[in-house]
């Protein structure tokens, strides 16, 4: 955020380098505001927060729950000290939210059945954290399946075939806008990146491998992914 209008011109690990997309625009925000990188990380990460919260409330419209169930699971969000609070607190962590509110503005193009908002949620998600790519598939995936998507199934001949047509297309795009985007990403970060920690240091996959060594840790992870479920 520091080096706009350029990048960075230390080498960073290549897993902090490939999020630079959103940290750049924050950047670009401050110097067009004139606020310091801080002050425009901080309203950044309140209105992803806000942001995050509508679309949540869309979504649950969508869904036509009641409303007491929609208050409640926005209850549930809102006053979750660890949804929202940390990201004020510690802003250099923005690609987090940006990736929660793509995948909640992508979850809303699969209930509306919306190819755009589908799209442009796998295309921003990917540009905050390559957490989208696992994701993208599975969203591409559903958008081709979905018999209410895909309308008017059991039709027969030419028109059934090109339903099947358009539902392979719908999913080859969303696949492909995660990959496209991702590859643009990489190569930009490439002219500032080093060698980071191998996959399995960043995941869960580490603690399985020394699973012996680390059960404390290995019983904190449960805990706190069961409090999450929860």
């Amino acid at each position: 955020a520091r080096a706009v209008p350029h990048l960075p011109a230390r080498a960073l690990p290549d897993q902090h380098a490939q999020r630079w997309p959103l940290h750049w625009l924050v950047g670009a925000l401050a110097q067009v505001t004139g606020l310091s990188v801080e002050t425009t990380y901080r309203c950044a990460a309140i209105a992803l927060a806000f942001a995050i919260c509508l679309v949540v409330a869309a979504l649950l419209m969508r869904l036509c729950v009641s409303s007491a169930t929609g208050l409640l699971c926005l209850a549930v969000l809102v006053l979750n000290p660890y949804a929202f609070r940390f990201y004020v607190l510690a802003p250099g962590y923005l690609a987090d939210l940006a990736f929660e509110l793509a995948l909640a503005v992508a979850l809303l193009g699969i209930a509306r059945r919306s190819l755009p908002l589908l799209v442009g949620g796998v295309l921003a998600g990917t540009l905050a954290r390559q957490t989208m790519l696992p994701v993208a598939p599975v969203l591409a995936v559903w958008a081709a399946l979905d018999p209410g998507w895909r309308g008017g199934d059991g039709a027969p001949g030419a028109r059934a075939a090109l339903r099947d047509r358009a539902a392979l297309l719908r999913g080859l795009v969303v696949a492909g806008v995660a990959v496209a985007t991702y590859v643009v990403v990489l190569r930009v970060a490439a002219g500032f990146s080093e060698q980071g920690a191998p996959l399995a240091h960043l995941t869960v996959l580490y603690a399985l491998e020394h699973l012996r060594d680390r059960a404390g840790d290995d019983a904190a992870l449960a805990t706190r992914t069961l409090i999450a479920v929860l």
